[in-house]
């Protein structure tokens, strides 16, 4: 049979990670540089860039931007070392990243060694070669899980790296969420509704600002409607996810340091490198509809977002669950006519589960009394259209989020309650009360 082997597992994004953290020249990540290896990296440049980092930490102890940068002497590799100097702004979560790259890593590997194989093969379907990959792994010491992926998962992703060179390609309506978790189980479609429900204060609309600024970064054009909050506010929400100052250390910046965090948020907004857009005046369905036409006569948007859905106001004489309803018919017509993916934010009635024990993921005593119950999909205001109308339904869910000064205030979950084409599940997250941002669960330094 005829594989392409240039085709391989690989995330771009989690490598260039790596080297971004390790740039910040952070001595205590410096170990990793023993556990990575160059063949680790998929991308030739990656490669090169890292041989150079380790080369500097073992000779010098040291390493960052601008010893790389000495190293390099190529116009084109020296603008795209400093691209990816600007990935992470913090070697925090550089564990994270790791186990993605090692797990993609152990993929290649296994699919390298299946070639010669499967090379002299006949095998006529994806199912057939699903079931020799699968015979074939059984018979030798392969582990049961490779990173947080099980062997049939990987069987899956092998079977599509192969017949990607037969013409069979993975759904193009598909968006990643930037979060490598929760793309095991969702992903965002075009044409499609998307609905992330919390309570107050849980912080429902800055996780759905840091999945649409990872979106954004990773080249997807976002548009986000807010009547939740202001245009500022979410300008110092994305400022805050950037420098990793707090909202608070962001109001007693002098006026000068201020204006000028502000003006490079903007520059950088307005680069070619990202587009996010911010829309904080459109109050009604009308407005929303008029804004998009306006956009869309000129931009193609991947993902548009709605914070807070049960705030749109709709010129209409029908009960708040049928606008609602309405609403989600409208808009969904229009992301297919226009092939972007929705995103709804809900919210979580305030009685919500109060007739249920507190509980949590795992069996606690301290604080339990105290701890948030578990939300459920029958508590998200006006459910009954929501839930028959989106594709996906996930609810945001921190137990400890208002216990204040809490070991676990961090803690947090996203429980994906429907999924029309794929699992049902939960996947834990970090929250964190400095910046108000949401962060994979795996590798970070709570």
């Amino acid at each position: 049979m005829n594989m392409d082997k240039s085709i391989l597992p690989h995330d771009n994004n989690s490598e260039a990670a790596i080297l971004s953290s390790l740039m910040c020249g952070d001595s205590s990540i410096f170990n990793y540089v023993q556990m990575i290896s160059p063949e680790m990296f998929y991308k030739t440049i990656h490669k090169k860039i890292f041989i150079e980092i380790k080369k500097q930490i073992t000779d010098k102890g040291m390493v960052d931007l601008i010893t790389i940068l000495n190293v390099f002497h190529g116009t084109e590799d020296r603008n795209y070392i400093k691209e990816v100097s600007d990935v992470v702004m913090t070697p925090s979560n550089i564990g994270y990243y790791y186990s993605i790259v090692k797990e993609l890593y152990d993929k290649r590997k296994i699919i390298t060694g299946l070639y010669s194989t499967l090379g002299e093969v006949e095998i006529s379907s994806p199912k057939e070669l699903r079931d020799k990959i699968a015979s074939m792994l059984q018979e030798s010491d392969s582990k049961e899980k490779i990173g947080i992926q099980t062997i049939q998962t990987i069987i899956q992703d092998i079977v599509d790296s192969i017949y990607l060179g037969e013409g069979v390609v993975r759904d193009s309506g598909f968006l990643n969420t930037g979060f490598y978790d929760i793309d095991k189980y969702v992903r965002l479609i075009r044409g499609e509704a998307l609905t992330i429900a919390a309570r107050t204060s849980v912080g429902k609309t800055s996780f759905v600002l840091t999945v649409l600024w990872r979106m954004a970064q990773n080249g997807h054009n976002v548009v986000y409607f807010t009547n939740e909050t202001s245009a500022k506010q979410t300008l110092h929400k994305l400022l805050s996810f950037r420098t990793g100052l707090s909202d608070e250390e962001i109001g007693h910046l002098l006026n000068e340091d201020y204006v000028d965090l502000l003006e490079k948020l903007y520059e950088y907004l307005e680069s070619d490198n990202i587009n996010f857009h911010i829309c904080a005046t459109a109050k009604t369905e009308e407005d929303i509809m008029n804004e998009l036409r306006t956009f869309s006569s000129e931009n193609t948007a991947d993902v548009v977002c709605i914070d807070l859905l049960n705030k749109v106001k709709i010129e209409n004489n029908k009960s708040k669950v049928y606008q609602i309803e309405d609403l989600y018919i409208n808009m969904t017509a229009f992301a297919r006519e226009k092939d972007f993916a929705l995103v709804f934010i809900g919210q979580i009635n305030r009685a919500g589960s109060a007739h249920l024990k507190p509980q949590t993921i795992e069996s606690i005593e301290e604080g339990e009394q105290k701890s948030v119950p578990r939300p459920m999909m029958e508590n998200i205001k006006s459910s009954g259209a929501i839930e028959e109308s989106s594709t996906i339904v996930m609810l945001i869910w921190r137990p400890f989020g208002r216990i204040k000064g809490h070991e676990r205030n961090g803690e947090a979950y996203l429980l994906i309650e429907k999924n029309r084409y794929g699992q049902i599940g939960i996947v834990r997250l970090q929250f964190d009360n400095k910046t108000t941002e949401f962060q994979p669960y795996g590798g970070y330094n709570a």
